[in-house]
């Protein structure tokens, strides 16, 4: 007789026995792993293209793995330097991995603007697909349109469902409708501070992962800009503060790679290097010194010590489950950003042996794209009280200052200078006498006359031109056994260049008109001046007047203590120079350069105030720009050099090259 009981337990127990029979499992595909696994680098985007691996960049391992929706991790921030391959370890492999693993889930991808955003999907994203044997699961997931395509820079939908949508964050407060929960934010250190009514691109993008609270992950990638209103160094400091150890070569003690440290007991480490000359890093001569054991490694070693490198946090998140990353050009893989490269790109920002900047802005890049750190600003204008004390009781106004420079420099004055600004009814004339350094490593410099020859100065011909030739050709000053003419003379042409042009003409040498720019000529030999020539053959100098303004901005605030030698590149002035000219190297000042649309700063800039006099500050950077060209040539004319050389040229002209035996 049938019994159902029989029917249903038979049927149990085939189940039962099918289900273990089953074999099958779900393997699970970390973002690492999957990279490693599927990608194919394209020789469109690297220089290095085929298979992708992690052995130039294993730091990202940990960084990408924080994708994997097993990871707890929610919010993952990465400052970073230039040129160590956080595109192509990062967001093209979170791009690939939601495609052809997860599948389901919508990636939102920002940057600054949309323009940008779909720039990045048709030079990387589609590359990638395509190398990487992707371009099959891309399809259209609009049931309705059968016919439209899966892939355009606006949008990419795949098999599965999931989709990513290029967005630019200036337009983030027309994207409330969107909701994903994978957002990826691209150099968000370069996005405006605000859009629309005020509101913050970075809170309105965040907003669009709401609705997956407790699954969502958000990267966000950036080098650094200025410190005052950068968006990854807050980002870095939210999140756990990790950073990225690599063992010595020598001793195996991890460390963190530092552009220059100090140590306990003054070690110094970091990188090191030799110069041929005060511009020219020496070839191959970079080393990295072990923070530990003083030992040296090359840029090669790299390859080496970077696979063995580990990440350590260094601070509580102030967020839970916030993860970031600072990583310098440092790291960059050997083939990409070397050590030697950012020692140069350091020479040219900054002048170690004065211990000032030669280029504001170049500073400010190295910092961003080589320290992967924010450029703090210095905007803050020389005061009264600063340049005051700079005033020497040794000499008066139409005097060289006799022993001052010997006492408290480091020799005799070598050679005089005059630079003259010029304007409507009135030039303004300075005259610089200059003398070594104590080091002999650069230079005093010392005002000697300031005063202003009133008229009409539009026409050549007018009497204060004849008063100035009269100066230029016959006024000598003497110091002890010593006579000193002028022995460069630069001329203001920026007001009226056709008479200037023509005033210079008189001579053969040594009277010039000049030209100020605010930045150098790119691919200039050198940065802080130039020997032109006009449409008629004038030699001109176009001198980078900012380049000495930040110098000078430097110098004049340094305090000397009166007994040991002077400060290098230092300013003196005669006793009786007024308050009211010393007040003229305090009126200008750096000042805040921003968008007018977000109101993201942008740098800085040399601003005056209304009409304020200022003359005197400008003569200052004008006679050392005299003095540079002079120095230069003798170097490169009588010395055979390529360079300028403070020592070689010091030594040149105290045999009286400026100057010549009183009668």
């Amino acid at each position: 007789m049938y019994d159902p009981a029989d029917h249903f337990r038979e049927t149990g127990e085939q189940v039962a026995d099918m289900v273990a029979d089953t074999t099958d499992e779900f393997i699970t595909v970390s973002p690492a792993e999957w990279a490693v696994e599927k990608r194919i680098l394209p020789r469109s985007t690297t220089p290095q293209p085929g298979p992708f691996s992690w052995d130039a960049t294993p730091y990202w391992e940990e960084v990408i793995n924080c994708l994997d929706p097993e990871d707890p991790t929610r919010f993952i921030a990465v400052q970073k330097g230039a040129q160590v391959a956080a595109t192509v370890g990062l967001l093209e492999n979170a791009v690939g991995y939601h495609l052809e693993y997860v599948k389901h889930m919508p990636v939102l991808f920002f940057t600054a603007d949309k323009e940008l955003a779909e720039l990045r999907v048709d030079d990387y994203i589609v590359p990638m697909i395509t190398a990487s044997g992707m371009s099959h699961l891309i399809q259209s997931n609009d049931e309705m349109r059968a016919g439209k395509q899966g892939l355009t820079n606006k949008r990419i939908s795949w098999a599965g469902g999931g989709y990513m949508l290029p967005l630019g964050a200036i337009n983030a407060n027309k994207m409330r409708s969107l909701s994903a929960p994978i957002l990826l934010r691209d150099e968000i250190s370069g996005w405006p501070l605000t859009v629309g009514r005020d509101a913050d691109p970075l809170k309105l993008t965040e907003t669009r992962t709401n609705s997956y609270e407790g699954s969502r992950k958000i990267l966000d990638l950036s080098t650094p800009n200025i410190a005052a209103t950068d968006a990854i160094s807050k980002r870095f400091k939210m999140g756990d503060q990790r950073y990225y150890e690599v063992p010595c070569k020598h001793c195996g003690k991890f460390q963190r790679l530092k552009f220059r440290g100090v140590g306990e007991g003054g070690v110094v480490y970091g990188l090191i290097w030799k110069m041929d000359d005060p511009y020219t890093v020496t070839p191959g001569s970079v080393r990295y010194v072990c923070q530990h054991c003083q030992g040296e490694m090359v840029n090669e070693d790299k390859i080496t010590i970077m696979a063995k490198g580990r990440w350590v946090p260094t601070a509580k998140p102030r967020v839970p489950n916030f993860r970031s990353y600072h990583l310098s050009a440092l790291y960059a893989p050997y083939f990409a950003r070397t050590w030697e490269a950012i020692a140069i790109a350091w020479v040219e920002a900054w002048d170690d042996e004065a211990n000032i900047p030669r280029d504001g802005e170049l500073l400010q890049v190295f910092y961003n794209n080589d320290l992967g750190e924010p450029y703090e600003l210095k905007t803050d204008k020389v005061k009264h009280y600063q340049v005051s004390p700079h005033r020497r009781a040794e000499y008066r106004l139409g005097e060289l200052p006799g022993d001052h420079p010997v006492e408290n420099a480091g020799g005799r004055i070598e050679l005089l200078t005059m630079t003259v600004d010029v304007q409507a009814t009135w030039l303004a004339v300075s005259i610089f006498a200059w003398a070594p350094s104590g080091d002999h490593k650069g230079y005093a410099a010392y005002l000697v006359d300031y005063w202003r020859i009133d008229g009409d100065c539009e026409n050549a011909d007018a009497a204060v031109w004849e008063e100035l030739a009269d100066v230029i050709d016959n006024r000598t000053y003497a110091d002890g056994d010593r006579e000193y003419p002028v022995t460069m003379s630069l001329i203001d042409a920026s007001y009226l260049p056709d008479t200037v042009y023509s005033f210079c003409a008189q001579w053969d040498a040594g009277v010039y008109p000049l030209r100020g720019r605010d930045k150098p000529t790119k691919g200039a030999r050198f940065q802080e001046f130039e020997i032109k020539e006009n449409a008629t053959g004038t030699r001109y100098v176009l001198a980078t007047v900012d380049i000495y303004k930040d110098r000078w901005s430097a110098a004049l605030k340094r305090e000397w203590n009166g007994t040991s030698h002077m400060p290098r590149n230092n300013w003196s002035a005669p006793i009786d120079l007024p308050d009211k000219a010393l007040k003229e190297l305090t009126v200008e000042y750096k000042r805040e350069k921003r968008d007018p649309q977000s109101g993201k700063l942008l740098g800085t800039y040399w601003h005056r105030p209304g009409n304020a006099r200022q003359e005197l500050w400008d003569l200052l950077v004008y006679n050392t720009a005299a003095l540079e060209v002079v120095a230069l040539d003798v170097c490169e004319q009588r010395l055979g050099l390529e360079y300028l050389s403070w020592p070689d040229f010091w030594a040149e002209a105290a045999g009286g090259l400026y100057w010549s035996k009183a009668v």
